[in-house]
């Protein structure tokens, strides 16, 4: 049958996700607005305002009751969903490409253009750690299912592991001829996907690098 379509947004969509219940599908884009849409009803179920540029990233948290956003505004933001309260986690340099939630929920990671990704506390919004040694912007990060490390990618081509106990990188992951704009972990951990400007989609068995350290 035809599709439900939600249209409210002034300005082109650049980011969606779907909550954990599969009910709401969260928006960003140009119109500087976040909003959630009720997939049963169709209906807007709330407006989230607050950022000054484009929206480019949203995900929920795993349980469902918390968003982040990230804009070009160079801020994360992270929402109640039920009420719309939000609060500004401030520190990036650079416009925020990316936002993921860690399995348990209880750390947020951004990535953003000024070549850093930082893990922040999403209940106080306080941030914990930075990540550096990317040589450009990063643009996708994926927690490992584990939730010890975490995956980054961006315009200097490199998949890069990182240990979010130690905070250090343990492993970069060569051959890409491209920026890369997107990384996924399988849901068991195992396999690392990649992907970007140059065509290929590159998948790594993570097997290995979890035994070796």
């Amino acid at each position: 049958g035809p599709p439900l379509v939600l249209q409210r947004h002034a300005g082109a969509v650049v980011a969606l996700a779907f909550s954990p219940d599969g009910v709401l599908v969260a928006s960003g884009g140009a119109d500087e607005m976040v909003r959630l849409w009720n997939t049963r009803t169709g209906s807007q179920e709330r407006e989230l305002r607050g950022h000054t540029n484009t929206v480019l990233a949203v995900a929920f948290s795993p349980d469902g009751k918390h968003l982040a956003s990230g804009s070009f505004d160079r801020t994360v933001r992270v929402w109640e969903v039920a009420t719309g309260d939000g609060q500004v986690l401030r520190g990036h340099t650079g416009s925020t490409h990316a936002v993921a939630f860690s399995p348990d929920g209880q750390q947020l990671a951004s990535g953003s253009s000024d070549r850093t990704v930082r893990l922040w506390n999403p209940a106080t919004g306080r941030e914990q750690r930075r990540l550096e040694g990317s040589a450009g912007a990063v643009a996708s990060v994926a927690y490992h299912p584990g939730g010890r490390r975490l995956a980054s990618v961006g315009e200097d081509k490199m998949v890069r592991l990182w240990d979010l106990v130690t905070g250090q990188e343990i492993l970069e992951l060569e051959g890409a001829t491209g920026p890369l704009t997107s990384v996924v972990f399988s849901p068991d951990g195992r396999r690392l996907a990649a992907a970007g400007y140059d065509t290929a989609i590159r998948v790594w068995e993570a097997a290995a690098e979890k035994n070796r350290s």
